[in-house]
């Protein structure tokens, strides 16, 4: 998932290097530290983030022809 991200801004190879480099720097702090490995807590979803989820939707349905008032549910 995040090298298809980068990959859309930057392009293959600089994708490839950045999905390389995180475990590179986890072993890296592991290894300095003599901590043992801990999994890091999945990202928090805000409101700011389903509001750019929602626009960037409306942009996709408006350029294959769609109008598209968003508004929520419940």
């Amino acid at each position: 998932m995040i090298y298809q991200r980068i990959k859309g801004r930057r392009g293959t190879n600089r994708a490839a290097i950045a999905v390389g480099r995180h475990p590179l720097l986890a072993a890296y702090d592991i290894i300095r530290d003599g901590t043992p490995y801990q999994k890091p807590d999945p990202p928090v979803r805000t409101h700011h983030d389903n509001h750019r989820r929602l626009r960037h939707h409306v942009r996709q349905l408006e350029a294959l022809g769609y109008r598209v008032h968003g508004e929520p549910v419940a």
